[in-house]
């Protein structure tokens, strides 16, 4: 594969083409469209509501429904119409966004008119079932599933009355029904459900990832895994960390398997281990470029965690080497601009304890790591702090922090003229106080810098001409 990771979107388009394909008992999930769904690893969205019913069905009260949930004795122009379909539009667009009050509220409005629509009602259980409100769930499905014959909502309802009988009920229920063809997909989505309410159930979790091997599909067990890294407990971590383990030694040929051991060992501080990891995926990736700079940049971010780890501690010192380190694996804008405003603090900082070479030293890292895309509000304010570090050594009769900071300032505006003549002038200076100690060579270079940004200045060329005469 080309990479056991996959991003939330790739991985239930895949996950709804692939149980689409699982013979059913029920044809429960049939036409399910999912692919931009949020409701859990297995893609089992809200679209379903607006396409999944096949044929006409029934509600209480007489009313007929069409494939699509409308009732067919109404002309789908009426206003009352007109406000379903947009209100069960808005409801489908906040599920998937995970609003689900929004979503709730959106689907309730259609419920208020009309009691007996069956997707109105099983958006509002769709709605708990994503809460983990089983029971509010189970209420609305079974109120849906009165007035439809849907598959897909008497899915929902099986789904939601084995979640509420508790994790490890569910769990048993889940095993068995992944154990048999026809109910795979059923079992599928109820792990789905129970990991959108607990993503740290790591027994859920390996056993899907178990039935996605069987199935062929290492890029869906491998996301699993990495889904469960950052949301498994630490102290539930070690069941989690043994199957990642036994992934990457059936893998072993796979850089993504090693990129997902290394994330694994850096989540519970193991950094030796993380590093050898990231470097057997490295090396396994070096056929395919674009892949080792996905590696490169997950290496990255495990430095950057652990740089704001030691920036919160007040180890500041780590912290730099740290972000340095992130960046020479792979640099980008984000780490860029992070650390640039790491050294701006602390430059301001040393400023203002009086550490005028260590502002110095903090403000040219944070005006050297600047991003291309860096405001000209946070420029000036590096501007603005080069020039208070200028007038602070001024003021210590340290000249070659002022030349050095009248520089940085300059660097950041190249083009304003007050900037370059108060950098030629800090030049002049310094050549004035070099050339007074004897120090005519340096002070023939300051006078020579000066001379660079205005070559016509009769004074700088004056004080030249007189430390020249003393070589």
């Amino acid at each position: 594969m080309r990479r056991s990771v996959l991003s939330g979107r790739e991985k239930k388009l895949m996950i709804s083409a692939i149980t689409s394909l699982l013979p059913t008992s029920s044809g429960g999930l049939s036409g399910l469209s999912g692919g931009s769904s949020t409701l859990g690893a297995s893609g089992f969205g809200p679209d379903f509501l607006l396409n999944v019913l096949g044929r006409r069905t029934s509600v209480s009260g007489g009313t007929a429904y069409d494939a699509n949930g409308r009732p067919i004795t109404e002309n789908e122009n009426s206003e009352r119409m007109k406000f379903r379909k947009q209100a069960l539009e808005s409801a489908k667009t906040l599920l998937k966004v995970g609003d689900t009050a929004g979503a709730r509220e959106a689907a309730e409005s259609v419920l208020k008119r009309d009691s007996s629509d069956a997707i109105a009602a099983a958006y509002v259980g769709r709605t708990y079932l994503a809460e983990g409100n089983y029971d509010e769930a189970k209420r609305y499905f079974t109120r849906a599933a009165s007035g439809s014959d849907s598959d897909q909502i008497q899915a929902d309802l099986r789904t939601a009355t084995i979640l509420a009988k508790g994790p490890d009920a569910a769990l048993a229920e889940i095993k068995r029904l992944l154990r048999q063809p026809a109910t795979q997909r059923e079992g599928a989505q109820i792990a789905a459900y129970l990991l959108d309410a607990e993503p740290g159930n790591v027994d859920t979790r390996i056993e899907l990832v178990n039935f996605y091997e069987k199935l062929g599909q290492k890029a869906l067990a491998g996301a699993e895994l990495s889904d469960a890294i950052a949301a498994t407990p630490v102290e539930k971590f070690d069941a989690l960390l043994r199957r990642i383990e036994q992934f990457n030694a059936d893998y072993s040929q796979d850089a993504g398997s090693f990129d997902l051991l290394a994330q694994a060992y850096v989540r519970i501080g193991r950094l030796g281990d993380a590093q050898d990891a990231f470097s057997s995926a490295i090396a396994l990736s070096k056929e395919n470029l674009e892949f080792q700079g996905q590696i490169k940049a997950d290496y990255a971010k495990t430095f950057v965690t652990l740089a704001r780890e030691a920036k919160t501690e007040g180890r500041e010192d780590e912290a730099r080497r740290l972000y340095r380190k992130s960046l020479d694996i792979s640099s980008n804008e984000t780490t860029k601009a992070e650390y640039s405003d790491f050294e701006f603090e602390r430059g301001e900082r040393d400023l203002q304890a009086g550490r005028l070479r260590l502002a110095l030293e903090a403000f040219d890292n944070a005006r050297a790591y600047q991003p291309g895309s860096v405001s000209e509000e946070k420029k000036a304010d590096l501007i603005k702090a080069y020039e208070r570090l200028a007038t602070k050594a001024g003021d210590a009769a340290d000249l070659k922090t002022v030349v050095d900071a009248r520089y940085g300032a300059f660097i950041l505006d190249p083009g304003n003229d007050t900037r370059k003549r108060g950098l030629a002038n800090a030049h002049d200076t310094y050549g004035l106080s070099l050339y007074d100690q004897g120090d005519y060579r340096g002070a023939l270079r300051q006078f020579h810098s000066a001379i660079q940004y205005y070559t016509t200045d009769p004074n700088y060329a004056a004080h030249y001409a007189l430390a020249q005469s003393r070589l």
